[in-house]
């Protein structure tokens, strides 16, 4: 009986279970490298897009910069001709009309571009924590079993060990009390 516990003993050692712990370890922070570098380039996608939104933004300050510049220049060749003041003022509200809706275009655009990029990070991290999950739940059942057989080799080997020693203390029982069983 001895030599059969030693035969399972020997099949799931604790070096077995360090090098399997080891290893699944290694395979997480492989798979969280993974997810680490998922998330810099969404970083990085953010980055460069908030970047666009920026240079977008200028572009459209020096267009705001050329209107004003063009109705200032407007208004003093008006003043020089004698154009009237109602004119002027009718002008300068078609120009500001213009630019309002451009920066309302803009400001449209970058929100649109801002939400894309939110969804995007969201969609990343909602499927990374499904898969680190499901990971965990495959981990843990693959644990569970291996933790059930080496409890029940354990019992086993206890029952064997109680009846084992039980059956000597029987034998040194039986030896004081002279009797003989062979």
């Amino acid at each position: 009986m001895d030599i059969f516990i030693d035969k399972l003993a020997q099949k799931i050692t604790a070096q077995e279970m360090i090098k399997a712990n080891t290893q699944a370890e290694a395979e997480e922070t492989e798979m969280l490298k993974v997810t680490i570098n998922g998330y810099k380039e969404a970083l990085e996608r953010v980055r460069q897009l908030a970047d666009e939104s920026v240079a977008k933004i200028d572009e459209a300050n020096l267009e705001i910069d050329k209107i004003s510049r063009a109705t200032a220049e407007a208004a003093k060749a008006a003043a020089e001709k004698g154009i009237k003041e109602e004119q002027l003022d009718e002008l300068a509200g078609k120009v500001k009309e213009t630019v309002d809706k451009t920066a309302e275009t803009l400001q449209n655009e970058v929100h649109k571009e801002c939400v894309k990029v939110y969804r995007n990070v969201q969609a990343v991290i909602v499927e990374e924590g499904n898969k680190h999950a499901n990971e965990a739940k495959n981990a843990n059942s693959v644990n569970k079993s291996k933790i059930s057989l080496a409890v029940g080799f354990s019992i086993a080997a206890f029952v064997c060990s109680f009846l084992n020693l039980a059956a000597v203390i029987a034998f040194f029982v039986l030896q004081k009390l002279n009797i003989s069983l062979f």
